[in-house]
């Protein structure tokens, strides 16, 4: 009896295990911590990252797109995302980065895309452990700085002057003038993180002085040369109706009495 015992308590071991990954869904947006199954999916309109502080675990699957289209990932306007355990193969862009900080790509393999990552105004994040074997370029980055790549790849020098590639070791993002405030620095450390505070006080000085200005000062004429005009040409008007009505009557007499 105990044999046949354990071997159920594996069986539901497996299965409450399993139960705990789910399939890739073609243009799934995702909010939340996921781990997907280790399985092969066809998501040739990729997968969102809808929400901050999640972590993808893909379990090795394989996310593919469809012959060189699309892309595999999308993380826009987020924060502190982690993606692992990734493959992600035949898209125009494995993974995309934009307007995000703190995401963290880690063990993953990007093949046969034509852009392994593409980032656009993505600072400080973690680009580590990617196998990547796309046809054009593993990395393309558009005003993108502070980051971290480890690729097996060379990439462009020119992105390695504000970028960390193929080395781990802290960056300072806190550079003055350059239009970009880290979450790491401050208004000592960084002239950039006090500039955002200037346009919001001149606002409303702006306002207080154009409400009273035009207004109440050309109203108020119209009003006052249009109401005497229409009382003067009316009260004309009553003697001569009584005069016209004065000489009928004698009309009409003179001609009863012939």
């Amino acid at each position: 009896m105990r044999p046949f015992v354990y071997i159920l308590l594996i069986v539901l071991f497996a299965s409450f295990a399993s139960a705990k990954c789910i399939d890739a869904l073609d243009g799934m947006r995702i909010t939340n911590d996921t781990t997907f199954c280790s399985d092969a999916y066809d998501v040739p309109n990729g997968i969102h990252i809808m929400a901050d502080n999640i972590t993808i675990d893909c379990g090795t699957a394989v996310l593919r797109g469809d012959v060189q289209e699309g892309t595999g990932i999308i993380i826009e306007n987020r924060k502190n995302v982690v993606i692992r355990h990734c493959n992600i193969l035949t898209f125009h862009v494995g993974i995309y980065l934009k307007n995000s900080s703190s995401i963290v790509i880690d063990d993953s393999a990007l093949l046969k895309n034509r852009i392994g990552i593409r980032m656009l105004n993505a600072n400080e994040n973690f680009i580590t452990n990617i196998a990547d074997k796309s046809t054009q370029t593993p990395v393309s980055l558009i005003t993108s700085k502070f980051n971290t790549f480890d690729i097996n790849k060379r990439i462009d020098e020119a992105y390695c002057i504000s970028n960390l590639c193929n080395e781990i070791k802290d960056i300072n993002p806190c550079v003055d003038d350059d239009f970009y405030c880290s979450q790491k620095c401050t208004a000592e450390s960084d002239n950039d993180c006090v500039e955002k505070v200037k346009p919001v006080d001149a606002e409303p000085k702006e306002n207080k002085t154009e409400e009273p200005v035009v207004v109440n000062k050309t109203e108020e004429p119209e009003t006052m040369t249009v109401v005497p005009k229409k009382k003067s040409k009316s009260w004309l008007l009553y003697p001569i109706f009584y005069i016209l009505a004065f000489l009928f009557i004698q009309f009409y007499e003179h001609v009863k009495e012939d």
